[in-house]
């Protein structure tokens, strides 16, 4: 498996042996949850017309971009080396596998060809969604609330823009999911649901790389793995 990983260097960067290992290692052939980040998301040709990052940022957030958006070609060259991954870790725990999603197509395509390549179904969860910005707010609106487009976990903020309660709703439902079961259990979600996993496990509340993940093994330790199965150029 590692020499299939090193053969895609040239064409997805330089996924990490040594992080292949030392998951293998952490795991000892038990059950596990990867709480990953989605792959990067395409910007349309209306989302490339506008003229600042934080604009772009807000357009995508908005909700037919958000739904609806594809991964990029970097993230699908990236992805070759995430289901090199995981086909290691499958092959090496002998360990059953599932997949969840959001629906967000983001996440779900990448999921979607996990799925396939594990040979294991694959479900869509609603709890796993991103947020998206309220019509209601005009992007200057927006743009006032959030300089640079972006929301951070807090539920002042993530309330205004996203609608009440989303902050709770978001926080409860995530805490519920977090214990492992003795399979590999794969989750590609986005940043709101990741930061109400860390808050609740206290690691720290940072931006995951696309396909960064956090590693909850079965017996309840935790590790963070930002820059995922790579590493950091």
């Amino acid at each position: 498996m590692i020499a299939i990983l090193s053969a895609f260097i040239a064409i997805a960067g330089e996924p990490s042996a040594e992080v292949l290992h030392d998951i293998e290692a952490k795991m000892e052939g038990k059950g596990a949850i990867f709480l990953m980040r989605h792959g990067e998301q395409e910007k349309s040709d209306a989302v490339l017309q506008m003229e600042s990052a934080a604009e772009q940022k807000i357009a995508m957030m908005r909700t037919y971009e958000n739904r609806s958006a594809s991964i990029t070609k970097t993230s699908r060259q990236e992805l070759v080396g995430v289901l090199t991954a995981f086909s290691f870790l499958q092959h090496q725990t002998n360990l059953p596998v599932s997949i969840e999603s959001s629906e967000n197509l983001r996440a779900y395509e990448p999921a979607q060809t996990l799925s396939a390549h594990l040979q294991t179904p694959l479900q869509t969860r609603a709890i796993w969604n991103c947020i998206n910005y309220l019509d209601s707010f005009s992007d200057a609106e927006l743009l006032n609330i959030l300089p640079d487009g972006t929301v951070p976990w807090n539920r002042e903020k993530i309330d205004l823009v996203a609608g009440p309660m989303t902050y709770d709703r978001i926080t409860e439902s995530v805490c519920k999911e977090l214990t492992p079961g003795s399979e590999i259990r794969i989750i590609i979600t986005h940043t709101q649901q990741i930061q109400a996993a860390c808050q609740k496990l206290g690691l720290p509340q940072i931006r995951l790389d696309h396909y960064g993940f956090v590693l909850i093994l079965e017996n309840g330790t935790v590790f963070f793995y930002p820059n995922g199965f790579y590493k950091k150029v």
